[in-house]
């Protein structure tokens, strides 16, 4: 229906909430990606960087004000 997997899609879009509130908070990275359900920071990362092409920190300097 999606064209992916249902985990890879729940994944997605654990990945995008994560990037809203680094969008919107200052509140560390890695408690962002624990409240999403990432195990670790590098969990986090890997998967950020997959989808997004840079690293949460990276993408969180590009945009925000």
């Amino acid at each position: 229906m999606y064209g992916e997997s249902p985990g890879r899609y729940v994944l997605q879009k654990r990945i995008e909430k994560v990037a809203e509130q680094i969008r919107i908070t200052d509140e560390a990275i890695s408690q962002i990606g624990y409240q999403f359900g990432f195990e670790s920071p590098e969990h986090l990362s890997r998967a950020f960087k997959k989808h997004y092409g840079q690293s949460p920190s990276q993408f969180r300097e590009e945009h925000t004000a």
